[in-house]
């Protein structure tokens, strides 16, 4: 694939995309010069389990986004917030790029469940008090389901829950808000994965920025053909990455329902195939499902050649799921160097750093008993080493520094500390959060004062302008004055024992009469359970963590498959597993807990 040369290639190779200032911009122009091509395919299954696709025009996607404008202005005014509550399906487009035209900050949430409305909107309860929308906009499927909710509990009017899909395609009424490029263009709220969830501030220069890294990143060129997501759409890896920057750049892409992928993951890759789609990806956690459930029969009738850029990111990157995945499908053309780590959060719009297209993925092995020190010693031998798969490097225009969090100083290259980003990518904080965003986007190095940065709250290094992810410092476990990362110890357990469901439990300290103790809660397969033996599989653990870290676990919980607690997004919830756990809410099946302990 060819590298485009200059910034004007980058941005779409026509000369009117620099005059693009926000993303209204972006589907103006493309509607009035594409606007009989296809912008998005969505793939769904009927009720015989058949796949059919649905189709949406830039032009039809203008129209669908002036109808809900000119409804939504009805109801809210410039600068007020939207919740965007929809299945996945072109319906949110519509709605999303809705409420951009109507000058209205889109709030995108995760969908309710339709048969327990009440309880799965309970979810939404902090979304609610913090971004206050005037408005809901929905399908006219989940309007009957949710409307009673926001009338009555959030107290909103009738009038301003409203139905996208049954519009006039006219835009009449409809207002232009006149934005400008620093107007906030939605609410990206954070996974909630170490607190309560805050709503990130994206302007439309956020993002139009970030798109421009995204495709430089990514080496798109007129080679590139179209894109595949299955990401959730509330989600800025979704949305931003997804759905955003294949409209931005006016390429085609086919979008996947979550729920679809996680029960077929070949849908995945057989759209890839068939559309020889070049760009798309998904969190480590999603090539080991495709490696699980994917079959050789179905291998057979793929071609993965055309695949260019296998996004890896938002959440830690595994050099053995790469490596098994390569493995299991370079028959069907897909190449090592396919695979493209990246680093992001929704505080930077979405990347920050981003490895080289055809090259593979950097690993660094270093010595893992130093890296409980907090101290980087590159390992000789693969004897008490631990493989780390390198990030990339900053995107343009953007700098990564790593500061001890304690001193607010740099710390040497072969330290461990907190990840600092700034750049223009860089958003302007957290809605109605003025003492967080003091905290966490506005940080200075104590002996400079340089600055300012924004505090990621993620451990890592730096080797060769690389950059090396090792954890976050909330999750980091301090147990007799080493430090430990939960997430390898998660992956030994869940390793040494084959009724373990993988990627679903939880390691977290806990305080007992002033000493911190490590406490593991594990799920179970439930095509185990018959055949479980609990004390078995316990006393596996035990040794499988003691031979590996020398720290032998205070207690053990096996819990049934559902139990530990994840985000809407997917992630790990440890904070929350250890206030379950505390609380004795788990429905468990076993327990072992050391001799002393009070739990």
């Amino acid at each position: 694939m060819n590298v485009p040369e200059s910034d004007f290639e980058i941005l779409s190779y026509r000369s009117e995309v620099k005059n693009f200032h926000t993303l209204v911009d972006v589907l103006r122009y493309r509607a009035s010069r594409q606007p009989g091509e296809t912008a998005c395919w969505y793939l769904h299954e009927d009720e015989e389990g058949d796949y059919h696709r649905s189709a949406i025009t830039y032009g039809e996607l203008e129209v669908s986004a002036m109808a809900a404008a000119a409804a939504l202005q009805s109801a809210a005014g410039k600068g007020d917030r939207a919740l965007l509550v929809y299945p996945p399906g072109l319906d949110y487009l519509g709605a999303f790029f809705g409420c951009l035209y109507a000058g209205v900050i889109a709030v995108p949430v995760y969908p309710p469940n339709l048969t327990r409305v009440e309880l799965s909107m309970q979810r939404l309860d902090a979304i609610m008090q913090n971004a206050k929308p005037c408005a809901v906009l929905t399908t006219s499927d989940f309007l009957p389901h949710i409307e009673p909710v926001f009338s009555g509990k959030y107290r909103m009017k009738k009038s301003s829950c409203i139905a996208t899909d049954v519009l006039a395609r006219g835009g009449s009424g409809w207002n232009d808000p006149d934005i400008a490029p620093y107007d906030v263009a939605f609410l990206q709220y954070t996974s909630g994965s170490t607190g309560l969830p805050k709503g990130v501030m994206i302007s439309h220069v956020n993002v139009l920025t970030n798109l421009l890294v995204l495709s430089r990143s990514f080496g798109f060129s007129r080679n590139y053909t179209c894109g595949v997501t299955w990401l959730p759409q509330y989600h800025d890896m979704g949305l931003i990455g997804g759905i955003l920057l294949p409209i931005w750049s006016g390429h085609p892409f086919t979008l996947i329902s979550p729920l679809t992928f996680l029960y077929d993951p070949y849908i995945w890759l057989k759209e890839i195939s068939d559309t020889r789609a070049s760009v798309t990806g998904g969190p480590n956690f999603a090539y080991d499902h495709v490696c699980r459930r994917v079959t050789a029969e179905q291998k057979k009738g793929l071609d993965l050649s055309g695949w260019h850029v296998a996004l890896n990111g938002a959440e830690p990157i595994l050099t053995e799921t790469m490596e098994r995945f390569y493995q299991s499908f370079r028959e069907c053309g897909f190449r090592r160097e396919t695979f493209l780590p990246s680093y992001g959060l929704a505080e930077a719009t979405l990347m920050v750093t981003c490895g080289a297209v055809n090259r593979a993925p950097m690993v660094r092995s270093v010595v893992e008993e130093e890296l409980m020190r907090n101290r980087v010693v590159l390992a000789d031998s693969e004897t008490g080493a631990v493989n780390i798969v390198g990030c990339g490097s900053p995107v343009p225009g953007h700098e990564v520094i790593i500061v001890d969090p304690d001193t607010l100083t740099k710390c040497p290259e072969d330290r461990i500390g907190e990840i600092w980003i700034a750049g223009p990518c860089v958003t302007r904080g957290y809605w109605d959060s003025p003492e967080a965003n003091k905290e966490t986007f506005m940080a200075h190095l104590s002996d400079t004062g340089g600055g300012p940065y924004l505090r990621t709250g993620d451990l890592g290094f730096m080797v060769d302008n690389e950059l090396f992810v090792t954890g976050r410092i909330k999750d980091v476990l301090i147990i007799r004055g080493q430090n430990y990362y939960p997430h390898d110890i998660e992956r030994t357990v869940q390793a040494c024992h084959p009724a373990l469901r993988k990627g679903c439990g939880a390691a977290f300290s806990v305080e007992d009469e002033g000493a911190a103790g490590l406490v593991i809660v594990q799920e179970i397969k439930q095509s185990q359970m018959n055949r479980l033996n609990a004390d078995e599989v316990i006393q596996r653990i035990r040794k499988a963590v003691g031979g590996t870290y020398e720290l032998y676990p205070d207690a053990v919980v096996l819990v049934e498959s559902g139990q530990v607690l994840k985000t809407s997004s997917g992630k790990l919830q440890r904070f929350a597993c250890r206030e379950s756990f505390l609380r004795g809410d788990f429905r468990e099946i076993a327990r072992w807990a050391g001799k002393g302990t009070a739990y």
